[in-house]
């Protein structure tokens, strides 16, 4: 501190020297000294302060979000492993839980996130695996595939309205790509919007027309609003762009014979018969009921539920394999799980890669054409099957439209019921 006089001047305290009283900051003398500013006082310690303050904001920010930039992406990893060899081994809940431990070390991993979602959409917990897989398409905001299975599980839960928003995101996304269309076409029939769904469909059938299922669909939604006569054009159109096509000759005949006009259908059986002889059984039953118009038999089949409500019933693959495989018939195909391709021991050489569609997407598996399937006293002759890994511990695949289209079938789900008739 300087001495200061009554008049108000300072004095030096070094050399004595008298010092105008000043209005700057500091005050400065010849010989050296220089005052301390209370101003630059004052300022340098709510410096101090501020960084203090701002660097323990700091640390209690990353001791709370440590792993979101420090990920443990080898614990994570192992975490994985372990939730997957849980499903594998039918522990949903603790394979869930080992998979919520990895997403928490690796929280960026998008592709954890979307694993997390499938595992919840496998066990039945849509909504929960709508919310994992939104996170995996915050993470990863170029991905359509992400919005795609996003869409889906929406549906799956319910939502129909935001299942078709975020499947028209993935188109806008990737305009060109064919499965977020599909998808959307499949998401308007599920909300029951069956003009979207045509208009859907019949772009994608125009567009790409040597693509059965999209000529298949077409008609069957056309037929649901009783618009038969438009279904059977359109699968006339599909059988002019694939002449070769045996299911599209096979829906068009069953249309013909649930319409009265036998005569008309016999002749496209025959020719299916000829161009796919694994329908020969199918196109037989057909032909018999169209040529003769015998009465029908049924089948009363009993139905199980699953912890996630879906409804299964017990099968018999190549009469000696027994497998219990959820009712789908938004699955184009019947899929087994490759625990059940291993006891029908399959000539791998025989295998072949192939697409199949469920309510969830599109997918690709090896598969074959099985023997026989037996479903209580109903049975079918060549039907074909795909191994696919679900990691549903309660049942071992869907029993899909390979083999429910050779019935007239009905679910009853209050009763629990299948009901199959002969065609």
């Amino acid at each position: 501190m300087t001495n200061e006089s009554t008049d108000g001047a300072k004095f030096c305290p070094r050399c004595g020297k008298e010092l105008l009283a000043l209005r700057t900051a500091e005050q400065i003398c010849d010989c050296g000294w220089r005052s301390k500013s209370r101003k630059k006082q004052v300022l340098v310690a709510a410096a101090i302060v501020v960084v203090c303050g701002a660097t323990i904001a700091a640390w209690i920010y990353l001791a709370k979000n440590y792993r979101m930039y420090f990920p443990d992406k080898l614990g994570a990893h192992e975490y994985e492993l372990r939730g997957k060899g849980a499903f594998e081994s039918g522990d949903h809940i603790g394979g869930l839980l080992q998979l919520q431990k990895a997403t928490t070390l690796d929280p960026n991993n998008a592709e954890l996130r979307a694993f997390l979602a499938r595992a919840y959409g496998t066990d039945g917990q849509y909504r929960e695996g709508a919310q994992a897989m939104a996170e995996a398409a915050r993470l990863a905001p170029r991905s359509h595939l992400y919005e795609v299975e996003l869409g889906n599980l929406y549906g799956l839960s319910g939502n129909k309205e935001a299942s078709i928003e975020h499947l028209k995101k993935a188109i806008a996304m990737a305009p060109k790509e064919v499965v977020p269309r599909e998808n959307l076409a499949m998401a308007y029939v599920n909300s029951g919007d069956m003009e979207n769904a045509s208009k859907s469909l019949k772009a994608l059938a125009e567009e790409f027309p040597q693509r059965m299922p999209f000529w298949s669909r077409w008609a069957e939604v056309l037929k649901k609003i009783g618009k038969t006569d438009e279904a059977i054009a359109v699968l006339d159109r599909g059988l002019q762009a694939m002449p070769d096509d045996a299911e599209l000759r096979i829906q068009k005949a069953d249309m013909l014979i649930k319409g009265g006009r036998r005569k008309e259908a016999i002749p496209l059986l025959n020719k299916a018969a000829e161009l796919q002889p694994q329908f020969a059984e199918t196109v037989a039953a057909m032909l018999d009921s169209a040529s003769r118009g015998d009465k029908k038999r049924s089948y009363l089949i009993p139905l199980h539920a699953t912890r996630g409500d879906n409804l299964y019933t017990d099968v018999l693959i190549n009469g000696k394999v027994k497998a219990k495989l959820v009712v789908d018939s938004g699955c184009s195909t019947m899929l087994l799980s490759p625990t059940v391709g291993r006891k029908l021991s399959l000539d791998g050489s025989k295998l072949r890669v192939g697409g199949f569609r469920s309510v969830s997407g599109v997918g690709i598996a090896t598969g074959t054409f099985l023997e026989s399937v037996s479903v209580g006293d109903a049975k079918a002759t060549r039907v074909e099957a795909m191994f696919f890994d679900m990691h549903d511990s309660q049942c071992d695949g869907l029993l899909g439209m390979s083999f429910l289209r050779r019935y007239q079938f009905t679910l009853d789900p209050e009763r629990r019921q299948l009901i199959l008739t002969d065609r």
